[in-house]
């Protein structure tokens, strides 16, 4: 009894510790939320997000160097089952929650980053948030002047830290021909990614391409990224992800970004 009671203690411990850490994580986001709702256009997005970072959370709201660390190692203890859900084509939903504040869609994930998309350079229709991780988007029938013709599409897609550092930015994109019954490549592809200023930094097995003509044509890219950073002066917090961007062209010129982090 004494024995089944210490481990019913460390369990409660442990899951209270991890709901208040998940309470915090809710109410920075929310405060996010609320203030990129009164800012987003008066000026670049990165700019109101540090202006966020430095100036609307106090002490006791920023999520500390412990805190990341404590975010990774409970994302990390079901790291083997995502990979391998990965590989039988099922994803683990990494999302916490994705809102959508005009042209900016702000994604949340559990293991304390948040990735921003910018969708003003399109017209983008029903958006969906899939139990895949990936958020998806379509060019409405009535941007589609006939049956056959090319488009441009790409999936870009700024990353950051809960600790408030733009971490990098991964994009894919290329322009489509398509003419009602398939869509080819049609050049200008392009595939990157961008470090942000932090000082430990390492990318593997990055890959990228563009696949045959043939209903939804795509191109895509991947990577794992792994970043490191000192946090107020102290030790290092360590983050691993593998992300991938795929962007695709249906035979009627309709265009989709994706998104996986795992």
């Amino acid at each position: 009894m004494n024995i089944t009671s210490v481990f019913a203690t460390a369990n409660t411990v442990k899951s209270n510790e991890i709901l208040n850490l998940e309470r915090k994580l809710t109410n920075a986001e929310n405060k996010l939320v609320k203030y990129l709702e009164k800012n987003i256009g008066k000026k670049d997005t990165k700019l109101i997000i540090e202006d966020f970072f430095k100036y609307e959370l106090n002490n006791t709201e920023k999520l500390s160097k412990d805190d990341v660390i404590r975010l990774n190692e409970i994302d990390n203890q079901d790291k083997e089952n995502k990979f391998n859900s990965y590989n039988n084509k099922f994803y683990s939903n990494k999302i916490r929650k994705t809102v959508q504040i005009r042209q900016v869609i702000i994604t949340f994930y559990k293991n304390g980053t948040f990735s921003v998309e910018d969708v003003s350079k399109y017209i983008y229709t029903n958006r969906v948030d899939l139990t895949t991780s990936s958020l998806v988007a379509s060019v409405p029938s009535s941007a589609i002047t006939s049956t056959s013709g090319t488009v441009w599409g790409q999936a870009y897609k700024d990353y950051y830290s809960w600790v408030g550092i733009y971490v990098f930015t991964v994009a894919v994109g290329s322009s489509f021909a398509y003419n009602g019954q398939y869509a080819s490549y049609n050049g200008s592809f392009k595939a990157y990614y961008l470090k942000g200023p932090i000082p430990l930094w390492q990318v593997s097995d990055w890959t990228s391409g563009h696949g045959p003509a043939g209903n939804k044509y795509e191109a895509y890219c991947s990577g794992y990224f792994h970043i490191g950073f000192e946090y107020q002066g102290v030790g290092w917090v360590i983050q691993d992800f593998y992300i991938q961007h795929r962007v695709t062209c249906s035979p009627t010129g309709q265009i989709t970004p994706s998104y996986i982090m795992i």
